[in-house]
């Protein structure tokens, strides 16, 4: 394949056959359910190389006393079996043969096994597959004649320098998805489904279908192309498309037309590429040369035809995100009598992309059916607390219905290729796709390549012929954040993309790093750009496919709530009305969907790079709308609300009715295609009913809304049984809580630590108030003491000093502090703070506060007002280390990437407990279950929180202002304090018994 001067990369589009629905069943191998399977957690010392020529192999001389019982798909690592890298390990199977099976052509279809695998079945050696997020299948018909079989599968985690039967010398090898490495642990193993299916002698394979819209027409045409494997000339296709009525509205019989076999496609750099790259050159060169010799199986086919058929499609039902009709396209193959011999059934979208300014469009904009588009996106891992980086078919649909119910239109497949069930579901529920390839971090930011350029191309023409006919497939992705210029690799896939498939857009992030033509990509990627910054581009639509990072690396803020999640909602609002209102912006990708967190079980072990504190491995607690056990994160609703088609730009309420301006921000949907449900304070239905306005997409206009019932009421706006958004309407202003039988606060200054006591002698209630600037403590200088009146200068570094006057008030005490000269603006926020020490502890805090929005979830952390208990139900908790919890995510107690299994820092207090809160107006908290410690805010932009830790008594924290530079990552992080000579953090302590009164 290549020799030390050159080498040549060369593609042959899989062979995956259409699977029949008839006259055979498939099979499927994997079960969740079951330990169906034999592992074997050791190497074979005399198994042949995967670079043998020869690699048959008698698995009957490893005892069978060595096999233990596992289930897959799953990683290995998930069922305790800590394995290494470059080392093989193997599965066993029985597999009793289907009646109906015998002696025809059987074949297994692997959904994806990471990262390499070899395959025998009784000894026989069948294949090789490097790759593991791809389809790709064995032949086994050569064994149809015999009733069972033993199916070996060998499998390796291909990574780094380790020696083993991958890498014999000990060099540096890699995967070209670096999945292990991405994980912070070895994912290897099956990953996804294995299927045993049956296919007739005539069978079909390599479909491609295209829908184009017929302009000028109410008509759409459906290009149909595919082989028909047959040892007939006189084989006929029949082509029924049905619609989603299961009504019949085309047929159309077809002859397949000889045809040769498809010569493979051949890419080779060109000597000027060699001569200016020459370095990337010679490492393609090294590691084409150690590449697995081509264990290609090609089966025998008497004949080869090609059906190159067009369907047109009168009156279409058109596919989109927001309306996802899908038609059913049957496939059989037909006999001389024309009775059939096959037949198998797939899902078509009729839809159109237009991009580059093809029919007078936009050259900046992606069009779907004629209508510009903005991708409302998610960045998607495949996480699983149970399996791993592996996820069920059930685990998929809610999660994807769940980012339908969070106003998320679009998901990129970061990054590696999703599994195909995973695309029918977003063709089923209506979700734009990115499908990125599996060459991650690869040349850039000091990362060397270290796999066969050819690894790349492989699962790129694999991942094609899996999701080409998929409607929600919008984009190819060529590869995550690598240097296009380190390997021809990426020039080949991009070559390969254009040949075989036109119709979609091609995107390489990283495009700052191409210096070669023609450009290799359609979409302009950005990763991380400001939000508040340009966020379009002229030329060509930009996508920042990863965008407004969640705040997951400031370990020590997350650990305490510092209020960097709910500030993060104001981040992706100013985000996304900035790239809707952009011209050339074509949408983003939040980064991420879900936390990227494995709980691995004793006796097992992160690998590769940490960036957690506890436990659990993985990157972070970045997910935007999920955590690792597919529960709701403060972040969903944050993102729905930003994301929020139905955008209301002004709204005024007056004489029985509530008018909006509204800005519809759908792309296909008329305002008037969906409702609006009014409820009470209750949550009670009042009534509903269809909008009557009509707003095209992208454009604004007047709803009205008459007769509301109530002066506090709620207006949900649903469109396809979705609540896209929904608005509080009140009257008044929450009241500050009440304090019943007041009791006398005294204080004293504490001249040994700069402290002030608070005591009240009517309950054995204390605290101790501590001043902090940037984390440091002042210099105090007292100015003025007595038993009502205290007054102290607090001299911090650099200069900076503030005057504190504490004064007591019925029964009250009065906090004020100023700068005592103008300052500038601090380099840092929300560092000026008072610390109210407690001798007791808190069970439960109320608040009320000003928030972006005006309705929020009952539970979720950023609502305006509401009770927060330290731990709600005591029932629950503990939950144990990788069991899923069962309470809600703003409830729980435990969290085991931040804090170790053994921790005591876990089960101290609640998330919702601990969350900081901004803007406050009051704020509570419930003493030893009987008194009310309030506290009313006096200065504006204060913020409030509750610690809790193990060995320590609580801490009321109270701040100034809102600024989170720990958000990073291209975010809006608030704006820097500039206190002035009359700008102050003030507020006044009031304790009481507790009352019903007392909670928001």
């Amino acid at each position: 394949m290549s020799d030390e001067n050159t080498f040549k990369l060369y593609e042959k589009i899989p062979d995956l056959p259409q699977i029949p629905s008839f006259p055979y069943s498939s099979l499927c191998l994997t079960n969740r359910e079951a330990d169906e399977w034999q592992f074997l957690f050791k190497e074979i010392e005399n198994i042949p190389s995967p670079y043998s020529k020869n690699q048959d192999f008698d698995f009957s001389t490893v005892s069978p006393d060595v096999w233990q019982p596992v289930f897959a798909p799953c990683s290995l690592i998930m069922q305790g079996f800590d394995i290494q890298n470059n080392k093989e390990y193997y599965y066993k199977k029985n597999l009793t043969i289907p009646d109906d099976y015998k002696n025809k052509n059987i074949h297994l279809r692997f959904d994806g096994v990471y990262s390499n695998a070899r395959v025998w079945v009784n000894g026989k050696y069948i294949k090789t597959h490097v790759g593991g997020f791809t389809q790709w299948d064995c032949d086994l018909s050569d064994f149809s004649c015999l009733n069972r079989l033993e199916l070996i599968i060998g499998v390796s985690d291909v990574e780094g320098t380790d020696k083993g039967i991958w890498n014999t010398e000990g060099i540096k090898l890699g995967n070209s998805a670096w999945g292990s490495y991405y994980a912070h642990h070895n994912i290897g193993g099956i990953l996804r489904n294995i299927t045993l299916y049956c296919l007739p002698k005539e069978y079909i394979s390599s479909v491609k279908t295209e829908t184009n819209l017929i302009q000028n027409k109410n008509a759409a045409s459906l290009k149909i192309q595919f082989d028909v494997h047959s040892p007939y000339e006189n084989t006929t296709v029949n082509l029924r498309l049905f619609n989603f009525e299961n009504e019949l509205i085309a047929e159309k019989t077809e002859e397949p037309v000889i045809k040769s076999a498809d010569e493979p496609m051949f890419f080779e750099p060109n000597k000027k590429w060699m001569k200016k790259h020459k370095k990337a050159f010679e490492n393609d060169c090294k590691y084409q040369n150690l590449y697995t010799p081509e264990n290609i199986q090609r089966s025998a086919e008497e004949l080869l035809f090609n059906v190159n058929s067009e369907i047109e499609i009168k009156n279409p039902v058109l596919w989109d995100a927001e309306h996802p009709n899908l038609y059913s396209l049957e496939l059989s193959i037909l006999a001389d009598d024309k009775t059939v011999i096959s037949k198998s059934y797939m899902n078509i979208g009729v839809r159109e992309i237009l991009y580059g300014g093809k029919n007078s469009t936009q050259k900046n904009k992606l069009y779907i059916n004629g209508k510009e588009i903005k991708l409302r996106g998610v960045c998607r891992h495949d996480v699983s607390h149970l399996y791993g980086r592996s996820c069920s078919y059930d685990e998929m649909y809610k999660e994807i219905s769940i980012y339908k119910s969070n106003n998320i239109n679009h998901l990129r497949t970061s990054h590696y290729p999703p599994d195909d069930r995973l695309l029918d579901i977003c063709d089923e529920l209506g979700i734009y796709v990115e499908v990125e390839n599996s060459a991650c971090f690869k040349g850039a930011n000091s990362v060397t390549i270290d796999n066969a350029p050819q690894d790349f191309l492989d699962t790129f023409s694999e991942m094609m012929e899996s999701a080409r006919n998929h409607p929600s497939v919008i984009i190819w992705s060529l590869a995550n954040e690598s240097s296009f210029e380190e390997s021809f690799a990426f020039r080949a896939e991009y070559e390969f993309a254009k040949a075989k498939d036109p119709t979609r857009p091609v995107i390489f992030s990283y495009p700052h790093l191409v210096h070669s033509k023609p450009l290799p990509y359609d979409i302009c990627s950005k990763h991380y750009q400001k939000v508040t910054s340009n966020l379009g581009k002229k030329d060509m639509p930009k996508l920042h496919d990863e965008f407004a990072h969640v705040s997951c690396y400031n370990i020590d803020r997350l650990k305490s709530g510092d209020g960097s999640r709910s500030f993060w909602g104001e981040s992706i609002k100013k985000g996304w009305d900035n790239i809707f209102n952009t011209d050339g912006a074509l949408g983003c990708a939040i980064w991420a969907a879900t936390d990227d967190l494995f709980f691995i079980p004793d006796g097992t072990c992160g690998k590769h790079q940490s960036h957690g504190t506890g436990t659990a491995v993985g990157y972070g607690e970045w997910g935007c709308v999920l955590d690792a056990f597919g529960r709701q994160k403060p972040e969903a609703y944050l993102t729905k609300k930003a994301f929020t088609p139905f955008y209301i730009e002004h709204l005024s309420v007056g004489q029985g009715k509530v008018s909006m301006n509204v800005y519809n921000r759908f792309d296909h949907t008329d305002i008037s295609e969906g409702c609006y449900i009014c409820r009470n304070e209750n949550g009670d239905c009042l009534f509903s009913k269809k909008i009557d306005a009509i707003i095209p997409p992208h454009s604004k206009g007047q709803v009205l809304i008459e007769n509301y019932p109530a002066e506090t009421f709620e207006i949900a706006f649903v469109y396809e049984g979705f609540e896209v958004e929904k608005i509080l309407l009140k009257s008044g202003k929450a009241e500050l809580p009440k304090i019943k039988s007041p009791k006398p606060l005294d204080f004293s200054w504490n001249s040994a630590d700069n402290s002030l006591i608070v005591k009240s002698e009517a309950s054995d209630f204390s605290l101790k108030a501590e001043f902090e600037f940037n984390g440091n403590k002042p210099l105090v200088k007292l100015k003025e003491k007595s038993k009502d009146v205290i007054k102290a200068r607090l001299n911090f570094k650099k200069g900076i000093s503030f005057l504190l006057s504490i004064k007591s008030s019925d029964n009250s005490v009065d906090f004020n502090i100023k700068p005592a000269d103008f300052m500038a603006k601090m380099s840092d926020g929300n560092k000026l703070k008072v610390n109210l020490n407690l001798k007791q502890s808190a069970d439960s805090i109320s608040w009320q506060k000003e928030s972006l929005y005006s309705v929020y979830p009952d539970t979720h952390i950023d609502r305006e007002s509401g009770t927060a208990y330290r731990i709600k139900n005591s029932d629950i908790h503990p939950f144990l280390y990788g069991e899923a919890p069962k309470c809600i995510w703003e409830e729980d107690t435990e969290n085991y990437f931040l804090n170790k299994k053994d921790s005591k820092e876990n089960s101290v207090c609640s998330r919702d407990f601990k969350a900081m809160r901004t803007r406050v107006n009051w704020f509570t908290a419930e003493i030893n279950k009987s008194d009310i410690l309030r506290i009313q805010m006096n200065s504006k932009n204060s913020a409030v929180q509750m610690s809790a830790e193990y060995d320590k008594n609580d801490i009321i924290s109270i701040s100034k202002g809102t600024y989170f530079p720990d958000l990073e990552w291209g975010n809006y992080y608030g704006e820097k304090r500039a206190f002035g000579s009359k700008d102050s953090l003030s507020f006044t302590l009031a304790l009481g018994e507790k009352t019903g009164d007392n909670n928001g």
